[in-house]
């Protein structure tokens, strides 16, 4: 796989169509997906103040009916350009996604029954039997399931409006064929949740659903002004992470602190995160902008996640796109593995001593005090250097009595011995009688189970198995993970609903300028 070559902003990168667009899987119609009932009141403080659960519940809906839909509007053309973070629902034009994703879910029973996918999947009613679900859950007599059904339109959309202060505002957007019986409808639901934090508004063949009705109002009357699917940001970056699925998700640039930020707020203050203050929270510059693709490809979900990678002060270009040998090489049975082939160009010193401190600062919060410094300064040295992380198939077929997992990296294996000397004195005991490390022809292992060491230390093809290839493209690079999920599976009760999984593949690779994280589930 290569990384998107991204063009001036504004413009569409040419580039093949990526396996990114998958991602309607993992918001797929899942029982979080049709969302809590609203007698239930489980609430999202950010994402519609107390009215999260109807937002889920219109969501739902509109989410069904988008399954059959053609190429169209997106449903970013009703959310004002300034969003600080957006995610909608749309299909491939081609109905292909359609059908690749009805097919995947026809093989988990539970779907299969709730979804009614027997017969042909072409002319399977999925609006209508997701408004059923959605309808019934919702327990509002005044709204039908036909009324919905006469009114939804194509697209859905969620976003994150800046509001005063540091406040985030929710906005769900939906498209609509029918003003009157869209507000009508959308407006019982409203009281039925029992919740005065919703407010309606439609206009132009769009509805939204804010924190008030005025605010839904003003959301509308901004995007027709200037709309976030107008934004050269927001094409520029959905597009470099491939062709539409049927999730399309942004993050604008400088967003992610205030996000973060006025989430904590309305949990009631978390005040500081982990160690970081506040104020680094809200800086301009703490994230960069990004874009998600989310789609089916076959019987497989694909995510692509691009981001603009930005240097810290007086860091220098890291890159991370060569081939992690170490994972590859790993005994052919790998049942779970994450490798990485290193950092190219090294990490400059100043960049190194800042990630310690933050790091250190945060976490030794928790811990009482407890200098993390040692432990955090090999652990970096590990991941910059390359290594592989795996675990047997031993471990889920004993169901965790054996111990297989192992930690490989290149050299003499000094600083693995460093690592464990500093969990030790962390935790306060002798690890070393619990973990060995072996070394052997400029390599080094650290692990439980004698036998699955000298198994990783006398190498495999791991890289060449065939369903290593499915889920990562064949010679992925960067920061790789892997899992064989049949073995884990078997080890597990309810067998039947996670039968159909079989293998997830993860890949994390950067140039130095841009990121790209891809992961890809297949099933069987």
């Amino acid at each position: 796989m290569t990384d998107p070559i991204l063009p001036p902003s504004g413009s569409a990168p040419d580039q093949q169509p990526t396996a990114a667009q998958a991602a309607a899987a993992t918001g797929g119609p899942t029982v979080d997906v049709l969302g809590p009932s609203p007698r239930r009141r489980r609430r999202a403080p950010w994402l519609v103040g107390g009215g999260v659960a109807l937002a889920l519940v219109a969501g739902g809906v509109a989410w069904g009916v988008s399954w059959y839909t053609a190429e169209g509007a997106q449903a970013a053309e009703a959310v004002p350009a300034d969003a600080l973070a957006y995610v909608g629902l749309t299909v491939d034009p081609s109905g292909r996604q359609k059908l690749d994703a009805l097919g995947t879910f026809q093989k988990f029973p539970q779907l299969k029954k709730a979804l009614g996918l027997d017969g042909d999947l072409g002319s399977t009613d999925v609006a209508g039997a997701l408004a059923a679900l959605v309808v019934r859950d919702a327990g509002c007599p005044e709204v039908g399931e036909d009324s919905v059904k006469g009114w939804i339109g194509d697209r859905a959309g969620l976003a994150a409006l800046p509001g005063d202060g540091d406040a985030v505002r929710p906005l769900l957007t939906l498209e609509v064929t029918d003003d009157a019986a869209a507000e009508r409808d959308l407006k019982a639901l409203a009281a039925c949740s029992g919740d005065d934090q919703v407010g309606v508004a439609v206009k132009g063949d769009w509805a939204a659903v804010s924190d008030s009705a005025e605010h839904a109002q003003q959301a509308l009357d901004a995007a027709a002004s200037s709309s976030l699917a107008d934004s050269a940001d927001f094409d520029r970056w959905t597009s470099a992470a491939g062709d539409r699925g049927v999730v399309t998700g942004y993050l604008a640039p400088g967003s992610l602190g205030r996000l973060i930020k006025g989430a904590t707020s309305a949990a009631g203050g978390l005040g500081t995160i982990a160690g970081v203050p506040d104020s680094a929270l809200a800086e301009a510059d703490l994230s960069p902008a990004a874009g998600l693709q989310i789609g089916f490809r076959d019987s497989a979900v694909q995510i692509d996640l691009v981001s603009e990678v930005r240097q810290a002060a007086g860091g220098g270009q890291v890159t991370l796109d060569g081939r992690p040998e170490l994972l590859t090489r790993l005994p052919d049975e790998t049942t779970i593995a994450l490798g990485s082939p290193g950092a190219s160009g090294g990490l400059p010193q100043e960049q190194r001593d800042r990630i310690v401190d933050g790091l250190a600062t945060g976490l030794g919060s928790f811990l009482g005090g407890t200098s993390l410094r040692p432990a955090l300064s090999s652990l970096i040295d590990i991941v910059t250097g390359g290594f592989s992380l795996s675990v047997g198939p031993q471990f889920f077929a004993t169901k965790g009595e054996r111990l297989p997992v192992a930690l490989e990296v290149p050299g003499d294996g000094s600083n693995l011995t460093t690592l464990l000397r500093s969990v030790s004195d962390i935790v306060g005991q002798d690890l070393s009688r619990y973990v060995q490390i072996t070394a052997d022809d400029g390599r080094a292992v650290a692990g439980g189970d004698q036998e699955w060491s000298e198994r990783v230390l006398a190498g495999g093809d791991l890289g060449g198995q065939p369903g290593f290839r499915a889920v990562t493209g064949g010679d992925p690079t960067g920061i790789v993970g892997y899992a064989d999920l049949d073995p884990i599976i078997d080890s597990v009760d309810q067998q039947a609903d996670l039968g159909p999984l079989d293998g997830f593949g993860l890949e994390v690779r950067s140039d130095g300028r841009t990121a790209h994280v891809h992961a890809s589930l297949t099933t069987d």
